[in-house]
């Protein structure tokens, strides 16, 4: 295989791998279980601020 291929497919599988777990982080899931949720909120100064953080894996679309 050649060297440039290689790195072509280790990108792509590094961008795929890391734009699911963005995703993952940012689906709220299912509220209607019962089941305890969480949320990923921003800080400052190590307090929260209350703000939530969405769209994670929004900013990896190279298109946008």
């Amino acid at each position: 295989m050649d060297p440039q291929d290689l790195r072509a497919f280790a990108r792509m599988v590094a961008y795929e791998a890391l734009h699911s777990a963005l995703y993952f982080l940012d689906d709220p899931g299912d509220d209607a279980t019962g089941s305890p949720g969480w949320a990923l909120l921003e800080t400052s100064g190590g307090e929260p601020t209350g703000r939530l953080v969405q769209g994670l894996y929004e900013d990896l679309d190279p298109d946008r």
